[in-house]
C-alpha cells in the first residue's frame, strides 16, 4: 500500500469519525432532549425512552448492533465496514453522552414567533431605556 493510499484512507477515516461525532452531538443535545421523532433507530429510541424501559442511547446501541448482525449475516462479512464503524461509534457516543452530560431539559428554549411576544419584549426594552434616563 502506497503512502498516498494510506493518506487517503486516513483522511476518509477522520472524516467519518468527525461527521459521526457531530451527528451524535446534534442527536443527543437537540433531537433527544426536544423529543423529536423523525424515524429510524434514533426516532424509535426517543419513543422507547418515553416509556422508561431504557434510555434512548442504550436502545440505539442495542437496536443498531442487532441490525448490524442481521446485515452481516444476510450480506456477508464484507458488508460495509464503514457502516459498522459509524453505527457503533454513534451508538457508543450517544450512550456516553447520556452518562457524562445528563440532560433534564432541552438546551434550546422553544421561542414562539408571535407578535405578542415581540410586542411585549419591545415594551420592556423601551421601559428599561426610559428608567435609565
Amino acid at each position: 500500500m502506497s503512502t498516498k493510499d494510506l493518506k487517503e484512507k486516513g483522511t476518509h477515516f477522520l472524516l467519518l469519525t468527525g461527521s459521526t461525532l457531530l451527528m451524535a452531538v446534534g442527536t443527543y443535545f437537540f433531537k433527544f432532549t426536544n423529543n423529536f421523532t423523525f424515524g429510524g433507530i434514533t426516532g424509535l429510541a426517543v419513543l422507547i425512552a418515553k416509556t422508561g424501559v431504557m434510555s434512548a442511547g442504550d436502545f440505539n446501541l442495542i437496536a443498531s448492533m442487532i441490525l448490524l448482525l442481521i446485515g452481516m449475516i444476510i450480506l456477508g462479512r464484507k458488508f460495509a465496514a464503514t457502516t459498522a464503524y459509524c453505527s457503533i461509534l454513534l451508538s457508543v457516543t450517544l450512550s456516553l453522552l447520556e452518562r457524562i452530560c445528563p440532560m433534564t431539559q432541552p438546551l434550546t428554549e422553544v421561542m414562539s414567533v408571535s407578535p405578542v411576544r415581540w410586542k411585549n419584549s419591545a415594551k420592556s426594552s423601551k421601559s428599561m431605556e426610559a428608567s435609565t434616563r
